[in-house]
């Protein structure tokens, strides 16, 4: 399945949809929309929308970690909201679920 991905900037919050399959194929489109918005010195919060995200394998996951490492080193954080049973369970067998604020 392929990924959408819809990004909108609020303030110091950056708020990104993911809809599909994040994985080896799709994970360079997550990159061309966020990276750019990353950029901006002032962005501390990212809140990923997973509702709709049916899959993420391991190239997902170094998705997550370098948007992670980006605000962190702001002292911001990442939010993940919504994440299904699926993509939970990844998050925590990889112990990514110990860095993000997933709700």
């Amino acid at each position: 399945m392929p990924l959408e991905v819809r990004a909108q900037r609020d303030g110091a919050t950056l708020h990104v949809a993911l809809v599909g399959d994040l994985d080896a194929h799709t994970a360079p489109m997550v990159a061309e929309v966020v990276d750019p918005l990353l950029a901006a010195e002032d962005l501390t919060t990212v809140v990923v929308d997973a509702h709709e995200l049916s899959f993420m394998d391991s190239v997902g996951i170094t998705e997550f970690l370098k948007i992670h490492r980006v605000v962190a080193e702001r002292g911001g954080f990442v939010r993940l909201a919504g994440a299904g049973p699926t993509v939970r369970r990844v998050l925590d067998i990889t112990g990514l679920s110990e860095l993000l604020d997933i709700r």
